[in-house]
């Protein structure tokens, strides 16, 4: 059972490292921009990412690209933690 519980822990640690923005063996930063370009195409968006702004409610300005990343790094934090907890 002890070794079942390694092999799970290490298993886990090697997704949250592979799915981490800053691995470079997985190119998971390239992997996040090259599906942002895809999302502009298909909505017919103009600029990269670092040259888009996002103004919320209280007239906030945001660069697109560090809105992407944050919802990248928390979304991938729960489904790491939901699969932790199965």
């Amino acid at each position: 059972m002890r070794s079942d519980e390694e092999r799970r822990i290490r298993a886990d640690e090697r997704l949250r490292e592979e799915l981490s923005r800053g691995c470079e063996y997985s190119g998971t930063q390239e992997i996040v921009q090259e599906t942002f370009e895809e999302m502009r195409e298909q909505l017919g968006m103009e600029g990269d990412w670092d040259e888009i702004s996002v103004t919320d409610t209280d007239n906030r300005g945001f660069v697109l690209q560090d809105v992407i990343e944050e919802f990248y790094d928390l979304m991938i934090e729960k489904v790491l933690n939901y699969i932790g907890a199965e």
